[in-house]
């Protein structure tokens, strides 16, 4: 993974910048409140485009200025705003870019972040409107004192920031946090202004409020989707291709450089596909792991320099395995990839979409990697799917599910819901769907995800033996993810056949009703499992 600086520490042109800006008006962020906004109103803040200057530009307020600039303050305390993040999720760093401002910039800041989703406390604040010359009134201070913003977490201590070239200063503030925040509170010392705010990270989406039936866009930057690993990029970082919307220009993609190990002379296939052995590549983690039933290819603005084709391979990897594969540049045995979509010939300018071409498409994946032939750009890439928390049942098969949360027993280690269809391309019933963000590990208090609607299915939860299956490996990586959230061992049990002796630790998968439960417990000898013990806490 990459290494962040110290919390709330200044860094030089960082990774970060690759990422998504979270509080962009383009991505749905918006200002609550600004205690002023005399001379230019907090909005520009989070204007997608980089600020500008007119020199003989006035307003009836004063010289005009793109950015937020409060009034020369006069009375105690200091300025602040807070802005509602458009996409909410883990903050990477932030950017307070104070271009313009040669003797009016803010000479301090700190940066303070709620997530407000959690707690629900999201009050009714006063609409904005037209701010240009006024301050807040008292209504508004009284609506936003309910946010208690005061006693948010500083993610940017109080700093002095730096003025470099007049139209190019920006202050950039690592943050390393693995917190999930949905609002942040900009407070300036103790007035001035600042051109933009440019908030980095990677969208965590709340996968508890998803509708089972619909079609996420799973390697989306917005929901959590993040590239590891790339080989090449001469104009435009590979996570361009995975933000939001439609690319704007060729700016907005991602391109390589021309290989130089291509032929003097080049040459076609009887499929009319070029006749090269160079290619490049990049790697994805999804958002959420799930199963891909629809892939987009996007060339647009891409005319002279589209690749000539492509391929998508995709891989079940923990997050340890993703951290030594990122130590080796990616150079992972050729039997862990999956092929999603087969070499397939690319057109300039052009959008190319596929479903459901292969049956590993019914496969649940982690990390997918598209490799483009023999280099070239590339503007969007949408992988549509379900989570694997219902997702591991086929598409045309898959019931209706209705999830609820009951309390469990303090004395229960946890329980997570398991579901699995009737039947799988292996004719065997594997664990069939993992819900892993659904359970508080925030709390001491473990909860009990029950799904309705499921078909009542054999007990057979585990298969044995290849150890690349699909089944088993989507298990280990719950297994990690729990094991380190929870600092508890488990294992698997399957109720038919012996337990691998490498498990050191184990659970057992019982259905009851139309839900199926899972119980965890810390370890245990292999094969002294009881009635008693199966059954414990689920009561």
């Amino acid at each position: 993974m990459i290494d962040f600086p110290k919390e709330g520490t200044r860094s030089k042109t960082p990774d970060f910048v690759q990422l998504i800006d979270m509080a962009s008006e383009a991505v749905g962020g918006k200002v609550l409140f600004s205690t002023d906004d005399f001379f230019a109103p907090a909005e520009n803040l989070i204007k997608n485009e980089s600020p500008t200057f007119k020199e003989h530009e006035y307003t009836e307020f004063g010289k005009w200025m793109d950015g937020w600039e409060t009034r020369r303050k006069r009375t105690p305390g200091h300025d602040w705003c807070i802005i509602k993040l458009g996409v909410q999720g883990i903050i990477r760093g932030f950017d307070v870019d104070i271009s313009y401002f040669l003797g009016d910039y803010a000479p301090r800041i700190s940066i303070q972040a709620a997530n407000l989703e959690k707690d629900n406390k999201q009050p009714e604040i006063p609409q904005r409107g037209v701010r240009t010359g006024t301050a807040a009134t008292p209504q508004e201070f009284e609506a936003v004192a309910k946010l208690k913003s005061n006693n948010w977490n500083y993610l940017v201590h109080m700093t002095e920031l730096k003025l470099d070239k007049p139209d190019s200063s920006h202050n950039y503030f690592s943050v390393n946090s693995q917190q999930r925040w949905t609002h942040i509170r900009l407070n300036i010392f103790p007035d001035g202004g600042i051109a933009r705010l440019r908030v980095y990270g990677i969208g965590q989406k709340d996968w508890t409020r998803i509708d089972p039936k619909e079609l996420l866009d799973l390697v989306a930057i917005s929901l959590g989707g993040t590239c590891v690993g790339f080989s090449n990029a001469l104009r435009g970082h590979p996570n361009n291709i995975i933000g939001l919307g439609q690319a704007k220009s060729m700016a907005d993609g991602w391109e390589t450089a021309r290989r130089v190990d291509r032929p003097p002379i080049l040459k076609n296939d009887e499929n009319g596909t070029l006749l090269i052995q160079g290619c490049e590549w990049a790697v994805f983690r999804l958002a959420h792991s799930g199963v891909i039933t629809h892939i987009e290819i996007d060339t647009k603005h891409f005319k002279g320099s589209s690749p000539d084709s492509c391929k998508l391979d995709g891989c079940v990897l923990t997050t340890h395995e993703e951290e030594n594969m990122m130590r080796r540049k990616w150079v992972l045995p050729i039997h862990k990839w999956k092929p999603l979509l087969p070499i397939t010939k690319l057109s300039p300018n052009e959008s190319h979409s596929f479903s459901s071409l292969t049956l590993q498409l019914q496969d649940v994946i982690t990390h997918v990697r598209l490799t483009i032939s023999p280099d070239g750009g590339v503007s969007r890439l949408r992988l549509k799917g379900y989570p694997s928390s219902i997702c591991l049942l086929c598409p045309r098969e898959r019931p209706s599910l209705r999830f609820s949360v009951k309390p469990m027993h303090s004395e229960c280690s946890m329980e997570v819901l398991a579901a699995a269809s009737n039947r799988w391309f292996s004719d065997s019933i594997i664990f069939g769907a993992v819900l892993t963000d659904l359970i508080d590990l925030t709390t001491h208090s473990p909860n009990i995800f029950v799904a309705e609607g499921l078909p009542r299915p054999p007990n057979l939860v585990y298969h044995n033996g290849d150890q690349f299956y699909v089944g088993k490996k989507f298990f280990e990586v719950l297994l990690e993810q729990l094991t380190q959230q929870l600092e508890v061992s488990f294992g698997m049990e399957d109720r038919r056949a012996k337990p691998p002796k490498s498990l050191h630790s184990w659970c057992t998968i019982l259905w009851e009703g139309q839900g199926t439960y899972m119980k965890g417990s810390p370890e245990r000898e292999l094969g002294s499992s009881s009635p008693d013990f199966c059954k414990a806490g689920l009561d």
